[in-house]
């Protein structure tokens, strides 16, 4: 470790993630920009995914409605101390010369903004959570910054990501001064570029879970998340029909078409009442595809349904399985996994989770890791 550390005074945050969106963001970017945030300014740049339109796309973004803004200040409670702004500049953004034009301002922007915090760039933290051409446009343009890139997901099998995002990656990656990766399934997709990337995994909120009332339901199954692209729409079907006395339940963005008579669409659940819901099931699920996306997907979710003190069912997701997680059963195909469940449901067992184990798991201790990262290399944050 080198002796004599620099201490950053700010943090910029390059986002996908505005405003508006922050309350419904992936778990470990929120953690750990709130950790961030508790330590020094915090300024979050929402810049969305970006890809190369075609003329049709460029007309209807130019001519569409604009959304009225609201006026409530979302996730409130999770983005304390820190200030957001959009990518500023000519809605036009993927193509040159706009996105010169576009980057030159939002640099502007973001140097007025550390100005203000009386701290110059190279005092700074950038801090890159998404593998956009801005993204890497700010790690050239603010070459003296410390830079940090985090990287949870193998974003070239990504069926939102435009056909260029695995060349950004690698330029971004070589081009920070560290990347973490969330597993060795991630850290393995980037290639040599990425070998010595420290692996710092998906976490808990441990004094979430710990402080909260479990009040189970017998034979009840659950799931949190959405239909994204991990979901297997399929599979769920099929385990759904084949444990017709088992009841479901489906917490998150989910169609009402999957109502039935042993299915319940709960919607959206804010992250403070994961524990009385979690609470209240016999098992958690994971019922993702297995393709080359997933491979590298550990879900949040898992360390949650073991803080609620959860038997857990998943398909073989590589990430998940070199974790080596107790209470998680794999299956392989989908007589496996309504195997699983019905055995964990006719178990009933509940024990009491392991809080000494899950409190190395806690955001808290990845966080602590992310520091030890940093002090590693010569940086530390300051504490406000």
């Amino acid at each position: 470790m080198t002796s004599e550390l620099e201490t950053l005074r700010a943090a910029v945050i390059i986002s996908s993630t505005r405003r508006d969106s922050w309350s419904r963001n992936w778990q470990r970017h929120q953690e750990f920009v709130t950790h961030v945030a508790a330590r020094v300014p915090t300024l979050v740049v929402g810049l969305g995914t970006t890809r190369n339109k075609t003329p049709l796309e460029i007309l209807r973004r130019l001519f569409a409605p604009k959304m009225p803004q609201s006026g409530t200040e979302p996730g409130v409670d999770r983005a304390k101390g820190i200030r957001f702004i959009a990518m500023p500049g000519v809605p036009i953004r993927d193509i040159q010369p706009f996105r010169g034009l576009n980057a030159a301002l939002l640099k502007r922007r973001i140097t007025k903004w550390l100005r203000e915090q009386g701290c110059s760039p190279e005092q700074a933290l950038l801090w890159v959570g998404v593998p956009t051409d801005y993204a890497l446009d700010m790690v050239r343009e603010f070459r003296g910054v410390f830079s940090v890139y985090d990287v949870a997901q193998v974003y070239s099998q990504s069926e939102h990501m435009p056909a260029t995002v695995a060349a950004t990656e690698a330029q971004l990656v070589r081009q920070v001064n560290l990347t973490l990766c969330d597993s060795v399934v991630v850290s393995g997709a980037l290639g040599a570029v990425a070998a010595d990337a420290p692996i710092v995994p998906q976490g808990v909120d441990v004094d979430l879970f710990r402080d909260s009332a479990r009040v189970q339901r017998r034979r009840v199954v659950g799931y949190v998340g959405s239909e994204n692209q991990a979901f297997d729409t399929k599979l769920m079907r099929e385990v759904v029909g084949a444990l017709p006395s088992v009841q479901f339940e489906l917490a998150g963005e989910f169609s009402r078409v999957w109502e039935s008579a042993n299915v319940r669409v709960l919607g959206p659940i804010a992250h403070r009442d994961l524990p009385a819901i979690l609470g209240s099931w016999s098992v958690g699920i994971v019922p993702y595809k297995e393709n080359a996306f997933t491979a590298g997907v550990l879900p949040t979710k898992v360390l949650e349904y073991i803080a609620a003190g959860l038997p857990v069912v998943s398909t073989g997701l590589a990430a998940l399985q070199a974790m080596c997680w107790t209470k998680v059963m794999f299956a392989q195909d989908a007589a496996t996994f309504i195997r699983h469940i019905a055995d964990a449901v006719e178990a009933d067992g509940f024990e009491d989770p392991d809080w000494a184990w899950l409190e190395s798991q806690s955001w808290d201790a990845r966080f602590a890791d992310v520091e030890r990262e940093l002090m590693l290399r010569g940086v530390c944050l300051s504490i406000q």
